[in-house]
């Protein structure tokens, strides 16, 4: 997938992975890589399709390894499992920021697998 391009046939399978059609081939892919289609598409369409925005298989990303409660807006709720995007360092020592989907803030470190790399 590149961006710009359009999956057809999609269905979620949880917050974090859907499963749709590209040319021809049947995938899993982010939630976070792909956003709802908009501008002049058929509402039906619309529903069944979606654009990616941008894959960044090479940007650091990692797997919860623990459920984590974000206990303000800064930090990122973890669910285990969740594929978490963008991670960078935090400014304090033990924290990292990243991105699941739309949603983006801090996390502990060490509950975020960093050697996972989904492809």
């Amino acid at each position: 997938m590149r961006a710009g391009d359009v999956v057809y046939s999609v269905q979620q399978l949880s917050e974090q992975w859907w499963h749709g059609t590209l040319n021809d081939r049947q995938g899993t892919f982010p939630a976070s890589y792909a956003r709802m289609a908009s501008g002049p598409v058929d509402k039906l369409v619309r529903l069944a399709c979606i654009v990616v925005v941008g894959m960044r298989l090479t940007t650091p990303q990692g797997r919860a390894l623990y459920p984590y409660e974000a206990a303000d807006e800064t930090q990122l709720t973890l669910e285990t499992d969740d594929v978490v995007c963008d991670i960078s360092e935090g400014e304090d020592e033990g924290w990292s920021h990243g991105r699941i989907a739309d949603r983006q803030g801090l996390f502990p470190t060490q509950f975020v697998d960093r050697s996972f790399v989904h492809v």
